[in-house]
């Protein structure tokens, strides 16, 4: 049968990365130059969410080469396994949003007061960071160690709550999508020959 949408098609032939695969689908078809100037504002903004999470209050220039420094050592190279475009949208920016929203939680536990923007930035960075599987757990991670030292503390925050069960269902999505399993076997075709 014809599928309904491309989501319903790609859930069947890949994986759930349906937010970075709707972003990707925009940038591969002609928007280069944009996809530049993104991919060079994610690396900015994983560098400045790893500043603020290690060092936090520290204004010290060494300590900000440090913190480039903690980003140059992923491995850029892993990123040129599917195109550069493609596995920069699924994991730089996924890690770079994924540390944006731990900072926001940081804020948060430390009682600093949160912008109104930096909400919405926050809802955007936890939807793109929710949709890739390592990032979806790590969320899961830390916002269920958020919600217990809330608990401890006698505190409430929806948004908190809200974040900790929508990733649950992007985590349940990821376990059901067919697609997944496919990524799996490629994966093992791949890289272990004699499994």
């Amino acid at each position: 049968t014809r599928p309904r949408c491309r989501g319903h098609l790609m859930g069947n032939m890949w994986s759930s990365r349906f937010v970075a695969d709707w972003i990707t689908y925009f940038f591969v078809h002609g928007h280069f130059s944009l996809w530049k100037a993104a991919d060079s504002f994610f690396c900015v903004l994983w560098a400045w969410s790893i500043y603020h999470l290690v060092f936090q209050k520290v204004e010290d220039l060494k300590v900000c080469w440090m913190s480039v420094f903690l980003f140059l050592l992923y491995p850029l190279e892993d990123l040129s396994t599917a195109g550069w475009m493609t596995t920069t949208i699924c994991h730089l920016w996924s890690y770079a949003c994924a540390t944006y929203v731990c900072v926001i939680l940081l804020k948060m536990m430390s009682h600093e007061k949160i912008k109104w923007w930096e909400y919405i930035v926050y809802l955007f960075a936890f939807l793109a960071a929710a949709d890739m599987e390592t990032t979806a757990l790590l969320l899961f991670v830390v916002l269920s160690a958020c919600i217990l030292s809330f608990l401890y503390h006698r505190r409430v925050q929806c948004h908190v709550v809200l974040s900790w069960l929508l990733v649950i269902a992007f985590l349940f999505i990821i376990m059901i999508c067919p697609g997944n399993h496919n990524l799996v076997i490629a994966g093992s075709i791949m890289y272990f020959l004699y499994y």
